[in-house]
């Protein structure tokens, strides 16, 4: 049932929200990250966490970081980028170009009959089979018969299909609530390639060697016509066909394919007015400077525009009279849609790939693209597909080949893979694999196993969080334990050590770390030859794999579900953690969000525990003012992040822009908005179908749209009583109304305060020596002001606030001195055997060798590229 269109009044814009119509927001797309319907073994839930993730196909549901993302991606020299992700350098890639132009490839009926079909069209929808049959083409003819390529395995079990009438299955964590992507072309095992050609198959994320987009700009028949007379073969005529075929092959072609180039379709059009004298001899200027054809020797070009087209509106889709269309456009929202599908691809994985690659064809230009937790590297527009057509051919052949590391799978040396390995190309999880971790005071080594997949973080870039449930050695533990897996900065303060400085200075709620580890940078991966080759001139970020193992706490999104009333005990316990961080320990978390706060049972009452401290700093000494955010984006997770730093993030492309610091009272603000998504999200149960979609709605209006939408409405909640919002809330919270009243004063105060003090910060000197202190507003937003006014609201028992630190927790290092002195056989204080299984009586039976892995081998009448060729085969040459 819909929902009330015209229930809520116009908001009034923000004071200092004064648009720029040159720096648009991204205007129209979601914001936000996905959700998990039902809670993990762990109780946890993804982070960043998105409540209605979209479904439709198009850029207005795209996460607004993907585009943050991009704008930060660093370009590379396109035979850098071969060597770093495809293993091929400059001098074999070259080489192997060579073998296959000897070969004669370009001649090949097949191929010439699909780069005609690919040239021809005017649509492009319609040049998506020609482009297919033209790579695969390529895999099968390359099988076996260049230097170095196997005749089996992987190439064998290799080929593109496409996907663009398919939607790819939405994550399965994310249930119905998944976003929906169309990738145009899809690099798959043959096994999953026939999944597509199913009636209502469709491929999983986690199945996706890489992907593909294609964009088109203007019909290129000239340009194949030159390319064949440069190499001695007929030329093409005005319909884009060699001469010599016949009108029945002319018009079987039209009609499979549709309308194409300089083709009359009988229907009456209106007449384009004539070009003015600048326009010809603009034409005539392009057509001298065109490039020319790419050889080793070829000058790059000045600016690549891929990047460019980010900011270009929407309106600038439509063609200009001369049948092209915008160049800049085009290739922003190539980038753009390949950003999405790199982020589900890389969010399904649990762990198991550390990149992913993809390539993008605009026209007849190639550029390549790489992604992974440090950022976005790609080439420019570099090889044309019908003028450099072998060196095409040879990248094709080099993503057939490419091994499970280059796919992006994390290497078996950092995880011990189970023996023997199963013989495939990307494994769905770390499930099984293991490692040694020590403890931090005995150096007792532990054998940890993972087990099940709990939690991967839906992001591009950054920490990219994923957990396991763990099994250790016997006896170590008797509570259950968890390891987080995260790619953090390498020059960063690792999450124990922040935890340590907080836990000496006296700070409750926190979690109890038990060991860690460092596992693996990504420059011991294919970032060393990015490194390597940039010689200073590209900022390339490393990051280092870190583990952690914790004590396994409960999520509070089950508790709030069925007892709302403990909303105000877990703000109450967080706001003294927060202000001890801060004035004791010297320290901000600044990630306050629905995951990372979680709670155990404590002498029978709820204690909350703050964890994820990834992104928490100690704060220097010489000024508050210093400890701007560095990274790529704010700190905090889009739906509970303050609605200041939400809106001065969104004008950090203006001239002028002044980044704000981080500051306590915005930790504070994060509770607020914490507590009111629980409310609007996990009491929907019982309510009618209007009502629960009414209470979303205003949720998603906290994360999904442009920066500058979030902010605004985070800002009129900040302004305005609940009740003038139009916010009905649930029976079950109606007690907490005036709990919420009591934090939106608390809220309207510090807003008018800190906006009044930015009028008068902006002085002729740009100082903001206003005489106020800004972490608390002036006084105002400060834990002595703000407990006891929302305790008057409601009040708490002494019980549920008392403090309730080291009751009921695991202490692992306890537990291995334990066993270490205990006189149990075959114990070990310094070293602890893996578990093992107590073994079964077994028949005498004969030893028998295991089989090797079997190899995936079609024959040739089941070949999956075989089915994708034209059905009956024409000649165009």
């Amino acid at each position: 049932m819909a929902v009330k269109s015209a229930r809520r009044r116009r908001r009034p814009r923000p004071l200092d929200d004064q648009s720029d119509p040159e720096i648009s927001e991204d205007e129209g797309e979601s914001g936000g990250e996905e959700a998990v319907e039902v809670p993990d073994a762990a109780g946890r839930y993804p982070t960043p966490i998105r409540m209605q993730a979209p479904s439709d196909h198009d850029r207005k549901s795209i996460h607004p970081y993907v585009r943050e993302d991009l704008r930060h991606a660093k370009h590379v020299g396109f035979f850098v980028w071969t060597e770093a992700v495809l293993g091929l350098s400059q001098t074999k890639l070259l080489s192997r170009a060579r073998e296959i132009g000897k070969l004669r490839w370009f001649e090949d009926s097949i191929i010439q009959n699909a780069l005609i079909d690919y040239c021809r069209v005017t649509s492009e929808k319609r040049r998506y089979d020609p482009f297919i049959h033209l790579v695969n083409r390529i895999v099968e003819l390359a099988s076996g018969k260049l230097p170095g390529v196997d005749k089996v395995y992987p190439i064998k079990d290799f080929c593109i299909a496409n996907n663009a009438d398919r939607v790819v299955k939405p994550i399965s964590e994310h249930g119905s609530m998944g976003a929906k992507r169309r990738p145009d072309f899809l690099g798959l095992s043959a096994t999953n390639a026939v999944k597509l050609y199913t009636k209502g198959g469709s491929v999983e994320w986690k199945d996706i060697l890489f992907f593909g987009e294609l964009k088109y700009v203007s019909c290129i028949s000239e340009m194949l016509s030159k390319e064949r007379q440069l190499r001695d073969m007929s030329h093409l005529d005005k319909e884009g066909f060699p001469p010599d075929v016949s009108r029945v092959i002319r018009k079987a072609a039209d009609d499979r394919h549709g309308l194409f180039a300089n083709k009359p379709t009988g229907k009456k059009t209106r007449k384009r007015a004539p070009k003015s004298a600048k326009q010809t001899q603009t034409d005539k200027k392009a057509a001298r400077t065109a490039p020319s054809r790419v050889r080793a020797g070829r000058k790059r070009l000045a600016e690549d525009d891929l990047l460019a087209g980010l900011d270009v509106p929407s309106s600038s889709k439509r063609r200009n009279p001369w049948g092209t269309t915008n160049e800049l456009y085009v290739g922003g929202v190539a980038a753009v849609q390949s950003g999405a599908y790199a982020l589900e691809l890389l969010s399904c994985t649990y762990g198991t790939r550390v990149h992913c690659f993809s390539f993008v064809v605009k026209n007849d230009k190639m550029s390549l693209w790489y992604y992974d937790s440090s950022g976005v590297i790609y080439t420019k527009e570099f090889i044309s597909i019908v003028e450099d057509f072998e060196t095409f051919a040879a990248v094709i052949v080099g993503f057939a080949c490419c091994s499970t590391e280059q796919f992006g799978v994390l290497p078996s040396s950092v995880l011990k893979a189970p023996t023997p390995s199963p013989r495939t190309l990307l494994p769905a999880d770390l499930q099984n694999r293991t490692l040694t971790m020590t403890l931090p005071v005995s150096k007792t080594k532990v054998a940890v196993t993972l087990q099940k997949p709990l939690f991967t973080q839906y992001t591009l870039t950054g920490r990219r969080s994923f957990l396991y449930t763990i099994k250790t050695t016997t006896g170590m533990s008797t509570k259950d334990m968890i390891i987080k897996f995260s790619y953090q900065v390498c020059t960063r303060k690792a999450e124990q050590d922040l935890v340590s400085i907080a836990r000496t200075a006296g700070v409750k709620h926190l979690p109890r770390i038990h060991m860690w580890a460092e596992l693996w940078k990504l420059s011991e991966g294919a970032r060393r030859v990015f490194l390597r080759k940039s010689k200073g001139k590209a900022d390339f970020e490393d990051r280092t794999l870190r583990a952690i193992v914790y004590t396994q706490y409960a999520s509070i999104k089950e508790l709030f579900t069925q007892h709302c009333e403990l909303i105000p005990v877990m703000v109450d316990q967080m706001i003294d953690c927060l202000h001890d961080l801060r004035y004791k320990a010297n320290m901000l978390h600044r990630d306050i969000s629905v995951n990372n706060i979680m709670y155990q049972m404590r002498s029978g009452r709820h204690y909350f525990i703050l964890i994820d401290f990834d992104m928490a700093i100690v704060l220097p000494s010489e000024g508050e003012f210093t400890y701007i955010a560095s990274s790529i984006h704010r700190t905090g997770t889009l739906p509970f992040m303050a609605y200041e730093l939400i809106f001065n993030a969104a004008y950090s492309r203006r001239e002028g822009w002044r980044p704000i610091p981080h500051l306590l009272r915005h930790d504070y603000e994060s509770l607020f908005w914490l507590a009111l998504w629980c409310v609007l999200t996990l009491l929907t149960q019982g309510l009618s179908e209007i009502h629960a979609e009414e209470l979303l709605e205003v949720a998603k209006e906290f994360e999904m749209g442009g920066l500058r939408q979030i902010s605004g409405a985070k800002y009129d909640l900040c302004t305005m009583p609940i009740e003038d919002y139009d916010i009905k809330l649930p029976p079950a919270a109606q007690p907490l109304a005036a709990w919420f009243r009591a934090w939106g004063e608390t809220l309207l105060e510090t807003a008018t305060m800190v906006r009044r003090q930015k009028f008068r910060s902006y002085s002729d000197d740009g100082g903001r020596n206003t005489g106020i202190d800004w972490e608390t507003a002036g006084g105002i937003f400060t834990k002595e002001k703000l407990k006891p006014a929302l305790l008057a609201a409601f009040p708490i028992s002494e019980d549920a606030a008392a403090d309730m630190e080291s009751e009921d927790e695991l202490d692992l290092e306890a537990e291995a001195h334990r066993r270490a002195s205990s006189e149990l056989p075959g114990d070990d204080a310094s070293t602890v055997a893996p578990p093992k299984e107590t073994a079964k009586p077994k028949r005498a039976t004969r030893t028998r060798q295991p089989r090797a892995p079997k190899q995936t081998v079609l024959p040739p009448e089941n070949d999956i590229r075989a089915r994708l060729r034209p059905r009956k085969p024409r000649v165009y040459t």
